[in-house]
């Protein structure tokens, strides 16, 4: 698989031997999720607080039948806990082997929150457009860098399903739901 590893101040963990853990813990994982949901890795407070909309739109994919990928969730399983293992410890070409080699070329849709850009949203969305994914994209009404930045996600993009601007979580459940229903 990949021969990288995973370098922290306190240990070093082959990155090989963590795929093959999660393979035999979940089986081949890019087979048994059908969307990824896309969102800032980089900064873990501002992750906290959108952990209820995250979770919200998990439980609209499941409602549809769909398996959702979120890294934060996937991450914070009993299975790294096991392994004294936390997705911080990660360096970023790791989480982008397993995220971008793995995961995005092998789901049917990709998520995308656009509200806080940074470096990993821009990787993951690439990746997503050069894998010809279908995509939605959602970000916070009154984000002004957040909306430049979903104009210049269609530009040249004809897998863009729909851009979400939304105000409350209900709003944007409300909204993703009817754009799932009328693609999917």
């Amino acid at each position: 698989y990949y021969l990288y590893h995973i370098k922290t101040m306190q240990k070093e963990v082959n990155l090989d031997f963590l795929l093959e853990y999660v393979f035999e813990t979940e089986g081949i994982i890019a087979d048994k999720y059908d969307i990824f949901l896309a969102h800032d890795l980089e900064n873990e407070k501002k992750l906290e607080e959108k952990l209820t909309l995250y979770n919200a739109i998990g439980a609209v994919c499941e409602r549809f039948g769909y398996k959702p990928f979120i890294p934060f969730r996937f991450f914070k399983s009993k299975k790294w806990e096991d392994l004294n293992f936390e997705w911080g410890d990660l360096c970023f070409r790791n989480k982008y082997t397993l995220l971008h080699g793995l995961m995005i070329p092998n789901t049917k849709l990709f998520l995308c929150d656009l509200t806080t850009p940074s470096q990993s949203i821009k990787e993951m969305k690439d990746t997503a457009i050069r894998s010809k994914k279908p995509q939605i994209y959602f970000y916070e009404k009154g984000r002004i860098i957040a909306e430049g930045y979903a104009n210049l996600v269609v530009m040249n993009n004809n897998n863009v399903k729909g851009i979400l601007k939304y105000s409350t979580i209900r709003g944007c459940i409300k909204t993703l739901e009817a754009v799932i229903k009328a693609n999917f």
